[in-house]
């Protein structure tokens, strides 16, 4: 597949959709609501808005009401509007996009940016996976197509585009992934950034301990889902409510100290489980949150050693280039 020519190269974080259009123009609307960003919208313009720089829209695909036949109007800002990408030619049998490629998948009448993992088992069908939601799904190559950004008034391939220079992660930094469970974070997994892919994405491998011996496992994940290694402190005895993370299956679980014991060991009630469960202090650290750039803990009475200490950690910064 030709991409598009490749002007001069941009930052990324610094482009916007152009906002001047006609009625009729077709038009793509990308809304900026949770649990929608990523889409692209197919629509027409019907109309100017009566607010500054608005545009009333009609959906290609999108109804009124279920079971209603009237295509859903709405008034939107012109930031959330862009073109529609130009027509490219349809992808020879069998072929896919490049791997790690920047892509947009039809699902639910709508475009949604996601990641290409190449093809899948199987002519014509393409594995796409979505950062922000973690979830891979396989496409018919007919419903996936480059994506490509309006910038300037042109087209442009994010391969001629650099990574947003707020990206605080490089290639071979440790790291730790969320794991969620019902909408909520359970534990972080140690990890080593593989590869930055445009715009906020990561690759990361983890370690995994199998029978055989070690492997080792990709995921392509939103920066969201990612902190850096939190501080360590050492020799630390730990208190009944202290809210800690335990070291169990590869990675740290967050628990609270329910009990403690001789010889520094401690019941924790980890987050993701009903039943307690007994560890040791080399296994357990104090939890931290990384907020804005910073490691973030309440005030908490600490033992080191034979010490009592109060330390305040709201304050405590990570050395961590932004």
């Amino acid at each position: 597949m030709r991409p598009p020519r490749k002007p001069r190269r941009r930052d990324a974080a610094s482009l916007q959709p152009a906002g001047v259009f006609n009625l009729g123009d077709l038009v793509e609307v990308l809304p900026d609501e949770p649990g929608l960003r990523g889409a692209h919208f197919a629509a027409v313009v019907v109309g100017p808005s009566s607010k500054p720089r608005g545009y009333t829209i009609e959906y290609d695909a999108l109804l009124e009401s279920e079971g209603s036949d009237r295509k859903l109007r709405e008034t939107v800002p012109a930031r959330s509007l862009r073109p529609r990408p130009p027509p490219l030619r349809a992808p020879a049998s069998g072929e896919a996009p490049a791997v790690h490629a920047a892509v947009d998948a039809l699902l639910d009448d709508a475009w949604w940016l996601g990641v290409a993992l190449g093809g899948a088992d199987g002519a014509g069908k393409v594995k796409v996976c979505f950062p922000e939601t973690r979830e891979v799904m396989e496409f018919d190559a007919a419903d996936v197509r480059p994506h490509l950004e309006w910038a300037d008034g042109e087209w442009c391939s994010p391969d001629s585009m650099e990574i947003p220079r707020t990206m605080p992660y490089t290639k071979g930094m440790q790291i730790e992934v969320s794991k969620v469970e019902d909408d909520s974070v359970v534990a972080w997994l140690p990890a080593v950034v593989a590869k930055t892919i445009w715009k906020n994405n990561l690759l990361v491998e983890y370690t995994v301990s199998k029978s055989d011996g070690i492997a080792l496992s990709e995921e392509i994940v939103d920066v969201k889902h990612v902190r850096p290694c939190p501080p360590q402190a050492s020799a630390i005895s730990f208190c009944i409510n202290d809210e800690v993370e335990a070291f169990q299956g590869g990675g740290w679980w967050l628990g609270v100290i329910t009990e403690v014991h001789p010889e520094l060991k401690y019941t924790i009630k980890p987050a993701h489980l009903g039943v307690e469960v007994q560890m040791s202090q080399k296994l357990l650290r104090l939890r931290y949150d990384w907020v804005d750039g910073q490691w973030k803990q309440e005030s908490q009475m600490l033992f080191v050693g034979h010490i009592k200490l109060e330390v305040d950690v709201t304050t405590l910064k990570l050395l961590f280039d932004l």
